[in-house]
């Protein structure tokens, strides 16, 4: 399962009244170099992910670290695992039981502790689709 701590830009919301928007709605406006208002009260729309400086919503911090308390593997893409606390759970992933896989171009604080390493998303990628392929055939075959 993946879990978006820093939100998605899927999802579109009013800073002043919360009026909901998709990324539909929103992106043809952006495009077209506007910044997109509110149709309900004419206040600046923004994408629910959290920028840098927001604090992260204590709920979804808490169900993240419930998540990686039972998790079966601790995948990390592309972060240098630097900016908390979202760089600290790897460590409680580890702390039970999970292995930890890191995919980044620069070395993290993670790197002897992951089970695996690697330092091209490409390369990951496609080790994965193959290893991915390999048990599809081994599945079909028993």
């Amino acid at each position: 399962r993946c879990y978006e701590v820093h939100g998605s830009a899927k999802h579109h919301h009013c800073t002043h009244c919360n009026a909901y928007y998709s990324y539909e709605q929103i992106a043809p406006i952006v495009r077209s170099g506007q910044v997109p208002l509110c149709t309900q009260c004419n206040s600046v729309i923004k994408p629910d992910i959290v920028f840098y400086g927001e604090n992260l919503d204590s709920m979804i911090l808490f169900r993240a670290y419930e998540m990686f308390s039972h998790t079966d593997l601790c995948l990390v893409l592309g972060s240098s695992l630097v900016v908390q606390p979202a760089a600290s759970f790897p460590s409680h992933a580890l702390q039970h039981g999970a292995p930890l896989v890191v995919v980044n171009a620069q070395k993290t604080g993670y790197d002897n502790a992951a089970t695996l390493h690697f330092s091209d998303l490409n390369q990951f990628g496609e080790a994965l689709a193959s290893h991915l392929a390999t048990l599809e055939v081994r599945k079909r075959l028993v």
